[in-house]
C-alpha cells in the first residue's frame, strides 16, 4: 500500500537528522551546498561563471545553465540596463564583467546599478523629468549687450574675457 508524501517526508527528516547526530555527535547537521555545473546551450556568450546570453531573430535571450532567465528585445536599452544591473546587485555578475563582454563603459554599468538600487527596475522606464529651457532674463541681456558695445569678446582658449578687438 502507497504512503502519503505527509507520512513519509517527516520519517525521512528525522532519519537523516538522525544519521547526521550519529555520525558527527559535536557539529549540527549543515546540508552541503549543491555545486551547479556550467552546461551552456549551444551558441552562446558566457558572462560569468553562472550566467552566458545569445542574440537570436532580434531577441537577446539570458541563461543560467540551460534554463533561460530572461529575454528582450536587442534594440531595448532600458530593459538592457535594467537586467544587467538586476545581475550585477544579486550577485550573479560582476560590473566589469558585464563592461568587458558587452563593450560599455564602466560607468555606465555603475549608473545603471545606482539607478536599480535606488529606484528599482521601474526607474529605467520612467520618462526623464523636463528640463526648463534657457533663458534669457533681462539683467542677463543687459549685461551682455555691455560687454558688446564696449569690444569684449568671450574667447574660449583663454578661458576669459578679452577686451582687444583685433582679437575677436
Amino acid at each position: 500500500m502507497w504512503r502519503l508524501d505527509s507520512e513519509i517526508i517527516p520519517f525521512f527528516v528525522s532519519l537523516t537528522l538522525t544519521l547526521a547526530t550519529f555520525a558527527c555527535p559535536t557539529e549540527r547537521f549543515e546540508p552541503m551546498p549543491q555545486i551547479q555545473l556550467p552546461f551552456f546551450p549551444e551558441g552562446v556568450t558566457q558572462i560569468s561563471d553562472l550566467l552566458a546570453f545569445r542574440v537570436e531573430d532580434g531577441r537577446v535571450a539570458y541563461f543560467n545553465g540551460n534554463m533561460p532567465v530572461f529575454i528582450h528585445d536587442k534594440d531595448d536599452i532600458a530593459t538592457f540596463r535594467m537586467i544587467t544591473a538586476q545581475f550585477c546587485v544579486n550577485g550573479n555578475a560582476k560590473q566589469a564583467e558585464i563592461s568587458a563582454v558587452f563593450g560599455i563603459p564602466k560607468v555606465t554599468v555603475k549608473r545603471a546599478v545606482k539607478r536599480y538600487r535606488e529606484e528599482g527596475p521601474k526607474g529605467f522606464y520612467t520618462p526623464r523629468k523636463p528640463r526648463g529651457a534657457a533663458v534669457l532674463t533681462a539683467e542677463v541681456g543687459l549685461r551682455h549687450r555691455r560687454c558688446w558695445t564696449k569690444g569684449w569678446r568671450r574667447r574660449r582658449w583663454r578661458g576669459g574675457w578679452n577686451s582687444n578687438p583685433t582679437l575677436s
